[in-house]
């Protein structure tokens, strides 16, 4: 029956409203953009076992450490007498070498004989003039191997030779599963099909696991696994591994400095030929804040805030600058790593690198599931040639 008057509020029937539901889903995070940085610029390599080695090879350092004096040399000014250097080190000497002090740069010093048990060089003036070293500051004083003089007629010289290091990784299994039971892949579901979007999902993460593992994993092998107590079980290495200790920082939570930073640098691409640095955001809000003590602001200027994508260092090389902030956030926001891009190199088991496993559910179960799986490691071929900075906890 017809209704009069005035409406109130109209009452309708759920069932009549369309269901205002976007077409898509709006993902957050899953982009490529921000992750696999590091992943995405090294080179790779194939292996054929679960373990691989590589060696390295430095050139005969021309420095040494002083840990004694002995001799006339040890009672005052004298023409002669000997030195002592660390047994580990005596190698790099041998008779007919010229060496000289940093404290002593007016004379330069003979070697006459070398003891290698020992570490004693047995030593003249080159000029016979007398220098005083009992004042010597043994263990902190350095000796400069310069060259070495022969006269005329005399024998062939000492061979001497550093010997290559031997280093070493494993490769891991890594696998990332996706599935869904039978029924939902054949519901229409907003956002497309849903196992093609869990697949690209579970990708991602696969290969970010991967990216993690080459910046943070470390070396291992279980000779029974922890799984089901059979086989063997491999972790690889990253870069936290490999890094040579003199090339690591460790703010412990302190303030970073403009001049720590620069030192830190220094180190760590002092031997690199292409660097590339992964800044957390701490550390890379640091030198955006450095950056703009200097920055001259123009009236007519219209933005406000600016862009460091590379570092200058003191002696004029350029950094390539990238923050991180899908890894390098929350502990690790203090973090930055200097990578050497040509110098470290993502392994894989031939035949096994990142590949999809499909239908790996048992038979008799409604279900579909397919596998990411992945043999990989990383070689990081010098640890001198990279650098970590840790624990910044503010900015100075």
């Amino acid at each position: 029956m017809a209704t009069q008057g005035v409406l109130g509020p109209s009452v309708l029937p759920s069932g009549r409203l369309r269901i205002a539901m976007d077409d898509v889903i709006h993902d957050l995070n899953v982009d490529k953009t921000p992750l696999l940085k590091l992943l995405s610029m090294v080179g790779k390599e194939t292996k054929k076992r679960m373990k691989f080695e590589w060696m390295t090879q430095e050139l005969m350092s021309s420095w040494g450490t002083l840990s004694a004096v002995g001799g006339a040399w040890a009672g005052g000014a004298a023409n002669n007498g000997t030195l002592t250097v660390p047994a580990g080190e005596a190698y790099k000497y041998a008779s007919g070498d010229v060496i000289t002090l940093p404290g002593q740069i007016d004379v330069n010093i003979y070697i006459s004989s070398v003891n290698l048990s020992t570490g004693v060089l047995t030593c003249r003036t080159v000029d016979g003039s007398n220098i005083d070293l009992s004042g010597a500051s043994t263990g902190a004083d350095k000796i400069f191997n310069i060259t070495n003089s022969f006269e005329l007629g005399s024998g062939k010289g000492t061979i001497k030779d550093e010997q290559p290091t031997e280093h070493y990784n494993y490769l891991q299994i890594t696998q990332t599963p996706v599935g869904v039971v039978e029924t939902m892949l054949h519901l229409d579901y907003v956002g497309g099909d849903e196992l093609k979007r869990k697949r690209n999902m579970a990708g991602i993460d696969h290969a970010f696991k991967i990216e993690k593992t080459l910046f943070f994993g470390r070396r291992h092998k279980a000779t029974v696994g922890y799984m089901n107590g059979k086989y063997e079980q491999y972790f690889t290495g990253g870069l936290i591994e490999f890094v040579d200790s003199g090339n690591i920082t460790d703010l412990d939570g302190g303030n970073l400095t403009e001049s720590t930073f620069a030192n830190w640098v220094k180190k760590a691409i002092k031997y690199a030929d292409e660097p590339v640095i992964f800044c957390g955001e701490i550390v890379f809000e640091a030198l955006t804040y450095w950056a703009k003590q200097y920055l001259e602001i123009r009236q007519n200027e219209e933005t406000y805030g600016m862009k460091v994508a590379t570092y200058l260092t003191p002696y004029g090389d350029k950094v390539r600058l990238i923050p991180h902030l899908e890894l390098l956030k929350n502990e690790y926001a203090g973090w930055a790593f200097c990578v050497d891009i040509r110098d470290m190199k993502y392994v894989a088991l031939e035949g096994e690198d990142t590949h999809l496993v499909t239908d790996i559910q048992q038979p008799d179960l409604k279900q579909k599931i397919d596998e990411y799986r992945t043999w990989f490691g990383v070689k990081v071929i010098n640890g001198k040639k990279h650098g970590i900075l840790m624990d910044v906890g503010g900015i100075a």
